[in-house]
């Protein structure tokens, strides 16, 4: 399974540069307008309020049932956590 979004590092540091220079969320989306670029109200507020960064392409590869890895008691933990 994998994950991939339109949006660059390019586009999440341009958006953490115009942030420093002071600009508000809606700000920010119409510079990014302006340079041809289509990024939400809601990404932008999660980039700079949540400190959440973009997906690049990321592999999710499921654990082998035979994989010695993850064994029962560190399965019970993680799953408590």
């Amino acid at each position: 399974m994998s994950y991939t979004t339109n949006y660059t590092m390019e586009d999440y540091d341009y958006v953490m540069n115009l942030r420093k220079s002071g600009l508000g969320v809606q700000r920010i989306v119409q510079e990014l307008h302006k340079i041809g670029k289509r990024v939400n109200s809601s990404t932008v507020g999660r980039w700079i309020y949540k400190n959440g960064k973009i997906f690049q392409e990321t592999i999710i590869s499921p654990l082998k049932e035979d994989s010695q890895i993850l064994s029962e008691e560190k399965a019970y933990i993680l799953g408590a956590l």
